[in-house]
């Protein structure tokens, strides 16, 4: 081991080294390190489960690389989500419909009104991936 600090890359002098202080040191440096590592590891847990939520599939042993993709896997499960819910609003319109059928609203009609309403939202999903 060499003193950078020392002329002509001398020796340092150890006789004056605290190996109590150095040690000391190197476990301050691990205990911070695994600190580091736990709430890496917690980061990493939390931003699965938020993937998992918005329909992509991360877990938190993903490499830096592959989760480096979640931002367009979030934003594709963002526009999906819109997309189907663009889509159960019209379905659930008419469900709701469904049930007060009569004279005036027969199903048939209901039904043919359904598919009116509900194509534009489908090619609308379709001509955005659909997924």
């Amino acid at each position: 081991m060499t003193d950078t600090n020392k002329p002509d890359g001398e020796s340092p002098d150890l006789r004056f080294f605290d190996l109590g202080d150095f040690i000391d040191r190197v476990w301050a440096i691990k205990e911070e390190r695994d600190r580091l590592k736990a709430e890496n590891e917690a980061l990493r847990q939390i931003v699965s489960e938020c993937a998992t939520a918005l329909g992509a599939c991360f877990s938190p042993e993903c490499t830096l690389e592959f989760m480096a993709m979640l931002p367009d896997e979030i934003a594709l499960g963002v526009g999906k989500r819109a997309r189907n819910a663009a889509i159960g609003a019209v379905v659930w319109q008419f469900i709701d419909r469904m049930n007060d059928v009569c004279l005036e609203d027969p199903a048939g009609r209901i039904l043919s009104d359904f598919l009116k309403a509900v194509r534009p939202a489908i090619d609308a999903a379709l001509e955005g991936g659909g997924r």
